[in-house]
C-alpha cells in the first residue's frame, strides 16, 4: 500500500537531520519514494509503499522529536496521479 505522510516539527533546524536519519537504514516492508521538505514551514511531507499504516507509524514515531506532529494519508493506486 501507498502512504503519504506529513510531519511537522517545531523545531526546524532540527528538520534536515531528521530527513536524513528517516531515510536510512529502511527497515524491511519499507520503501521511501519521495520526499519533500520545507524548512521554513518544519513539515517534512514523504510518499511511501508500506504493508502496512501501523508498520510505518512504528518506524516513524520513535524517532521524531516529542513535538513532532505527524498525519497518515492513504493513497489509492488506482486513482492516484503518478
Amino acid at each position: 500500500m501507498f502512504i503519504a505522510t506529513e510531519l511537522q516539527m517545531a523545531e526546524h533546524t532540527s528538520l534536515e537531520s531528521y530527513a536524513d536519519n528517516l531515510s536510512s537504514d529502511l527497515p524491511s516492508g519499507i520503501q521511501l519514494h519521495a520526499q519533500m521538505l520545507d524548512p521554513i514551514s518544519g513539515h517534512c511531507r514523504c510518499i511511501w509503499e508500506v504493508d502496512s499504516i501501523e508498520s510505518l507509524r512504528q518506524y516513524i514515531e520513535p524517532t521524531a522529536n516529542s513535538s513532532a506532529k505527524c498525519r497518515y494519508f492513504e493513497i489509492d493506486p488506482i486513482r492516484a496521479i503518478y
